[in-house]
C-alpha cells in the first residue's frame, strides 16, 4: 500500500509537470504570434456593467475624422445644411431625443454623432488608439467619442475621473503618421494605461447612451458648439 501511495504521488507530480510545460508553450506560441506578452490570454480583466462588443473597431475621432462610419445606431435620414452626415432619426442620437441636450443644435448634432460613432452607443474609436497598450485599445469612446485621457464622466449621480486611469507621455510633442494622418503623443495616442479598474469602468459609463449624452452636452455648452467635434463638423459641411 505504501509502494502503492508512492506510485500515486509520483504520478501526481508528473502529471502536474506535464500540465505546466503545456502551459509555458502556450504562452510562448501566443506570445510569439502575438507580440503582445505571456499573459495575452491568461488575463482575466472584470469590467463594471459590462457591454456586447467591447471593443467593437467602430467610431470616429472627437478630434479630426476622415472615415465614415458604415454601420449605424438608427435610421439616416437627410443632412442638415446640406452636409454629407445624415441625421439618425432614431436611437439616442435622433434630434428629437437630442433637443433636451443640444437645444436648437440638434439636428447638427445628430449628424455629428452619426459621423463620430453612427449612433452606436458602445462604439469604440478605430482612430483613437493607444500606441503603448498591447492590446492597441481606444481612448474615445460612445456616442459623441468622449475622450477619456481628457475628461472625467459622470453617470448615475457618481463622477469617474478618467484621466487618471492614465499616465500622460514623457514627451507630448511625439508625432506618428497614421493611415488617418498625424497623430500627436499629448492628444491622447501616447498615455499609458495604470488603472485598468478605472478605464474599464472608464469605457463602461461613456458607452452608456445618457451619460455620455450628458458629458457631450457640456462639452458643447463649454466650447459653446460644435468645436469639441471640428473636424467632424467640417466634414459634416457644419462649419
Amino acid at each position: 500500500q505504501i509502494k502503492k501511495a508512492h506510485k500515486i504521488f509520483v504520478n501526481i507530480f508528473v502529471g502536474l509537470l506535464i500540465v505546466l510545460l503545456a502551459w509555458l508553450l502556450v504562452n510562448i506560441m501566443f506570445s510569439v504570434l502575438t507580440g503582445k506578452g505571456l499573459d495575452v490570454w491568461s488575463k482575466i480583466t472584470c469590467v463594471a456593467n459590462p457591454t456586447t462588443s467591447a471593443f467593437r473597431p467602430q467610431g470616429d475621432r472627437n478630434v479630426g475624422s476622415v472615415n465614415v462610419v458604415q454601420g449605424t445606431g438608427g435610421t439616416p435620414s437627410v443632412s442638415p445644411n446640406g452636409g454629407r452626415c445624415p441625421m439618425l432619426t432614431t436611437g439616442p442620437c435622433s434630434p428629437s431625443n437630442l433637443t433636451g441636450y443640444f437645444g436648437a443644435g440638434a439636428s447638427n448634432m445628430s449628424s455629428i454623432c452619426w459621423r463620430e460613432s453612427g449612433g452606436i452607443a458602445d462604439a469604440k474609436s478605430s482612430t483613437d488608439k493607444l500606441w503603448y497598450d498591447p492590446q492597441r485599445r481606444s481612448f474615445s469612446v460612445g456616442l459623441f467619442q468622449i475622450n477619456l485621457v481628457a475628461h472625467s464622466i459622470t453617470c448615475n449621480g457618481r463622477t469617474y475621473q478618467c484621466p487618471n486611469a492614465f499616465r500622460p507621455p514623457t514627451n507630448p510633442n511625439q508625432t506618428r503618421r497614421e493611415s488617418w494622418g498625424t497623430a500627436r503623443s499629448g492628444a491622447g495616442f501616447g498615455y499609458t494605461i495604470i488603472n485598468e479598474p478605472l478605464y474599464n469602468t472608464c469605457v463602461a459609463m461613456a458607452s452608456n447612451p445618457s451619460c455620455n449624452l450628458d458629458r457631450a452636452a457640456n462639452l458643447y455648452r463649454e466650447a459653446n458648439g460644435v468645436q469639441p467635434w471640428v473636424t467632424s463638423a467640417r466634414y459634416c459641411g457644419l462649419l
